[in-house]
């Protein structure tokens, strides 16, 4: 069992992890429930596995360093089984005015080679949605912005 919790602490002490993942890389290194359990709550309790603080730094590394938006990132934290009140509380902590000056950004470096402005405009819109951004911010960006 000590091969086990020291194993999965340098799992944790590598990067910051969320419950299901460090629960996936337990399924993989024993097959009893009874020391996975008992290692998961250790782990837990000695703050090696935060979901909270999973999801902030997530998050905060999803808009900055990837532009994503609010709905790319709760996607991804919902996959990632994350309590939906934790992506609540994290995603209200995002400033709008950051999203809005991000989304900005990201569409006036995106280069489309289209001459139509109505195509060019649905471009954009689909690959500002991709990065998960809402309608009402794209347009916001768009009615704001001389791009098209």
């Amino acid at each position: 069992m000590m091969d086990v919790v020291e194993k999965i602490m340098r799992y944790c002490a590598y990067q910051e992890r969320c419950t299901s993942e460090v629960e996936n890389k337990l399924n993989v290194l024993t097959d009893n429930v009874l020391e996975r359990n008992k290692i998961m709550k250790m782990l837990v309790d000695d703050g090696f596995v935060d979901d909270r603080r999973y999801a902030e730094i997530f998050t905060k590394s999803k808009i900055h360093q990837q532009h994503w938006g609010r709905l790319k990132i709760t996607l991804a934290l919902k996959n990632k089984r994350i309590a939906t009140e934790i992506i609540n509380e994290v995603l209200s902590e995002i400033d709008e005015d950051e999203q809005i000056e991000i989304l900005e950004r990201l569409i006036r470096s995106k280069k489309i080679e289209e001459q139509d402005v109505f195509k060019r405009r649905v471009k954009i819109v689909r690959y500002a949605m991709s990065k998960g951004y809402t309608r009402n911010q794209i347009e916001q960006v768009l009615n704001k912005t001389k791009y098209l």
